[in-house]
């Protein structure tokens, strides 16, 4: 499912971010709250990025609310993962 390079063959989405002192390619309420999502393939922060920490990781930083999803559709496989939790932590769940 993974190439264990980049993130060919994968759709980042992130959604609408919580955070105004953030400067995103985003339209904005007149408050200064963002007012729409990032939506597809618009990671200006990296959220979903492969690291490599003595092997290739996909790294999620977890800093907006999105998904990643494969851009095949996909039938009858087994999927292993392996992951752990950081200790950053950004609003709305800072706490």
């Amino acid at each position: 499912l993974w190439n264990r390079r980049d993130l060919e063959g994968w759709q980042t989405w992130l959604g609408r971010p919580q955070r105004p002192e953030l400067v995103l390619p985003a339209r904005r309420n007149a408050d200064g709250s963002y007012a729409e999502a990032l939506g597809a393939d618009r990671d200006p922060l990296g959220v979903f990025r492969v690291v490599h920490e003595g092997e290739p990781l996909l790294r999620i930083s977890g800093e907006l609310f999105g998904g990643l999803t494969t851009r095949e559709e996909l039938a009858d496989y087994h999927l292993l993962c392996e992951w752990r939790w950081g200790h950053d932590r950004w609003p709305p769940r800072a706490n």
